[in-house]
């Protein structure tokens, strides 16, 4: 527990590290900015607040080493305000803010294993501004860098007017008609000059009241226009949004702000500070489900990979009937903040349960639709590949044969082919992220149909198949291409619903990412089917730099299936018929591929 002065109420709370971050972060960044930048805002807000109780209280609040007060240390919500502000949108922004937060649990910047003064603003303008230009004292991390990602900001350039008489008084001149201003090496204003008296740029930013101190004044009319909204020091916010929209993930978006610093798990005596003495439990990270071919019988496998910190002490296995399931208890261990309620249906395996069975004890259980063998067995962690693979528990439930032939089944000349063959299907989108939206469609949901409409061709052809998702739920950038990187496959198709501002945009288009010969090798067979199969519009086959192309480390392509704003084509859509054509299309690309 830490203590926070609340400035408004003017008494001591005492909560949680994370609780009060959920306040922090909602406070200081918009929900609906992009999860990674929302995550980035996590971990730069606790770097902050530890680096205020690692030095106690202070004259302002003597009795609590925080406060909420946005001038002093940051600004926080409590949740009543923030339904208040947010109405029947509450449970939705608190959901993205928490994510947020816990998926960032102890993350803290360090420069040299010291945490750093994690300092933020909202808009720096294209550069942020260097420590020693607004506070005297050079600040090795805190350097200026180019930022073209806050142009979507509405303080990205603004002007601001201010009458002669309020600035005279503001400044404390009895004459206006010049300023001098002397800028420093990014354009900032470090020092203005009028009527004799001279300012730094921040005081005169402070006196006068503007959002910047990267500002031009027309004297004419006491106009001055600026670029950006606050000192420009550290973490761009609408820059951290930026780079999200890009795909780039938060612990890069952090790490571009702060030179040289590095974010990673707390040290021990700051972890203590921040939560206190813990039970030393190894932390379940995700969960996950594939089916598998690895054995020599032929058969194959639902497999369940549950991902950890750590390496565990043994495990206790055993099934129930009645309904029928699987249950695996993994001792010493405690939930992280992960999705404990999967749904696969793939036949055999119905959902997957993840809880807390006790204190210590993290309990799996598979809901199943029928007895079957089953094994369990753990796996270390592995840092010969990038990026490494974590420790793992695996539970293996044998199949009786392939999935049965359904009317998408894979023609009889594939399985040959396919045999052997590692694929990760990944659709776009899913829980509250739903993608494109249009026509009374979401996005989220064509992706997942035609996704396992696609895994089914490929298992019957022979393929081993991992979905980066099999429901309803939101899996991150950074976890996608994780799930991916771990399994060793040989190529990454992402499955996705195009949109646009116009309702008339039309047609089928596959991404790869550029210079990679094969990615365009695959992504040209995909589209060229698709075109066939559908018969619509040919945008081609083009190159970008999408997060789940670019930081894949296998053969990848990204299929954008028509426009979910064209009524013709949402229309064919929200038929499953299409879907499956769209699905077989797909799947003869990848036969094309490999042949």
């Amino acid at each position: 527990m830490i203590k926070i002065y609340n400035s408004k109420t003017q008494a001591i709370m005492e909560m949680e590290m994370e609780e009060y971050l959920k306040g922090v972060v909602a406070f200081e960044m918009p929900a609906l900015f992009e999860l990674g930048a929302l995550k980035a805002q996590a971990v730069v807000s606790r770097s902050y607040a530890l680096r205020r109780l690692k030095k106690g209280s202070t004259e302002d609040h003597p009795d609590a080493p925080l406060c909420t007060d946005s001038k002093h240390c940051q600004g926080w919500y409590s949740n009543q305000e923030l339904r208040d502000k947010w109405g029947t949108d509450f449970d939705k922004y608190m959901a993205r803010i928490s994510e947020a937060v816990n998926a960032t649990k102890a993350q803290i910047v360090y420069y040299k294993d010291k945490v750093i003064d994690a300092v933020f603003h909202s808009t720096c303008g294209g550069r942020t501004e260097t420590a020693e230009n607004v506070w005297g004292n050079e600040i090795a991390y805190l350097k200026s860098v180019e930022c073209d990602y806050c142009k979507e900001s509405p303080h990205y350039r603004s002007t601001q007017e201010v009458s002669t008489k309020d600035l005279r008084e503001r400044l404390g001149l009895t004459e206006l008609n010049l300023f001098d201003i002397d800028r420093n090496e990014n354009q900032r204003a470090e020092k203005v000059s009028a009527e004799g008296k001279t300012y730094s740029g921040t005081e005169f930013r402070s006196k006068v009241g503007l959002k910047s101190t990267w500002f031009t004044p027309v004297i004419d009319k006491v106009v001055f226009q600026m670029k950006g909204f606050g000192h420009g020091v550290g973490m761009c916010q609408w820059g951290a949004d930026g780079q999200a929209k890009e795909g780039k993930g938060y612990q890069a978006i952090v790490e571009y702000y702060y030179t040289d610093a590095t974010v990673k798990e707390a040290l021990a005596e700051d972890n203590k500070l921040m939560y206190g003495a813990q039970p030393s439990l190894i932390t379940v990270l995700n969960a996950r489900h594939g089916i598998f071919d690895e054995a020599d019988d032929g058969k194959l496998r639902s497999r369940v990979v549950v991902d950890l910190s750590g390496p565990v002490e043994g495990f206790s296995a055993n099934t129930l009937s009645d309904p029928d399931r699987l249950y695996v208890d993994i001792p010493k261990t405690k939930l992280g903040a992960i999705n404990t309620d999967i749904k696969v249906d793939d036949g055999l395996v119905k959902t997957i349960r993840l809880g807390q069975f006790d204190e210590t004890t993290v309990r799996v259980v598979l809901d199943l639709v029928k007895p079957a063998p089953y094994s369990v067995f753990t796996l270390g962690e592995d840092n010969s590949v990038n990026p490494p693979k974590p420790n793992r528990l695996v539970i293996d439930v044998v199949r009786d044969a392939a999935p049965t032939a359904a009317p998408t089944s894979a023609p009889t000349v594939a399985p040959k082919l396919l045999t052997g063959r590692h694929i990760v299907v990944d659709p776009g989108h899913g829980g509250y992220d739903s993608g494109a939206v249009g026509n009374g469609l979401r996005e989220k949901n064509l992706t997942l149909d035609i996704a396992k409409k696609l895994q089914q061709l490929l298992v019957g052809a022979g393929a081993k198949v991992t979905m980066t998702r099999t429901t309803d739920t939101f899996v991150s950038l950074t976890e996608r291409t994780r799930i991916a990187n771990a399994t060793n496959a040989e190529i990454f198709v992402s499955v996705h619903i195009n949109s646009a501002t116009s309702s008339s945009a039309n047609g089928l288009e596959t991404f790869h990412y550029p210079g990679s010969t094969n990615g365009k090798r695959l992504a040209t067979a995909i589209q060229s089917e698709l075109v066939e199969a559908l018969g619509w519009r040919d945008r081609g086959v083009k190159t970008a730099y999408f997060y789940v192309l670019r930081y894949t480390d296998m053969i990848a392509a990204l299929a954008e299936n028509g426009f979910i704003v064209n009524p013709a084509e949402a229309k064919a859509l929200s038929q499953s018929e299409t879907r499956a054509k769209m699905a077989r299309a797909i799947f003869e690309g990848i036969v094309a591929y490999f042949r």
